[in-house]
């Protein structure tokens, strides 16, 4: 069970950042994002706080070491993954403003 955890939560992780990258190069080109990019961040933001909560939980409810050492590296990466997150759709949507 935690070792298929640990596979889902790089996966995702890898997915998540490889989002990120196509869809700042959206940005070299002046047109403004659409509503399915909006829907979108603000899905994977959602998915990634509930991936973070639950790794809180396993963090106090399991207790063998190197799947706590994990979830604290996992709790990391997923904090710098939310700020980014967040920041490029605070920054899509003052764009979004400024172009119109």
């Amino acid at each position: 069970m935690a070792i298929a955890n640990i596979v889902f939560f790089i996966i995702v992780i890898f997915i998540l950042f490889a989002y990120l990258v196509v869809k700042s190069m959206h940005y070299v080109k002046p047109n403004p994002p659409g509503t399915m990019f909006y829907i979108t961040v603000v899905g994977l933001i959602l998915l990634l706080l509930l991936s973070y909560a639950f790794s809180w939980f396993l963090l106090f409810k399991i207790e063998r070491t190197w799947i706590r050492v994990f979830n604290i590296i996992f709790l990391f990466v997923t904090s710098i993954t939310l700020i980014i997150y967040t920041t490029l759709f605070i920054a899509s949507i003052i764009e979004y403003f400024n172009s119109k």
